[in-house]
């Protein structure tokens, strides 16, 4: 099986707010019963251009996934017409580490803190 790759133009085709509702209740609701791991975030503060990023590992063991996303935070990148926000997330199968997925994250991650609201 490939590694899956998606733009996010991709995912604006398959993905909508009320899946992602869907997703993050049960997501949260695997967190409250102790069946996720997710440490704490390890920021790369860039200060000289007032911006960071973010990783941010998890394990969904009833999803059978693991992952992570890379987020940046650049209040200025305004400027430059691109978005505050960007992240890419990676998803590996938790048994063998195999990379099933490559995601554009900055739509998803959108999304994600809206459902989370």
């Amino acid at each position: 099986m490939e590694t899956l790759i998606l733009t996010q133009n991709e995912i604006k085709k398959i993905v909508n707010m009320k899946d992602v509702i869907n997703i993050i209740e049960k997501v949260f609701y695997y967190q409250a019963v102790g069946k996720t791991l997710m440490p704490a975030k390890v920021y790369l503060d860039i200060k000289e251009f007032n911006g960071d990023f973010r990783a941010m590992p998890a394990y969904v063991k009833p999803l059978s996934v693991c992952g992570i996303k890379w987020v940046c935070s650049y209040p200025n990148n305004r400027k430059y017409n691109l978005p505050t926000v960007m992240a890419i997330i990676i998803l590996n199968d938790p048994k063998t580490a195999k990379i099933l997925a490559v995601l554009d994250g900055t739509y998803l991650t959108n999304l994600r803190t809206g459902a989370a609201g």
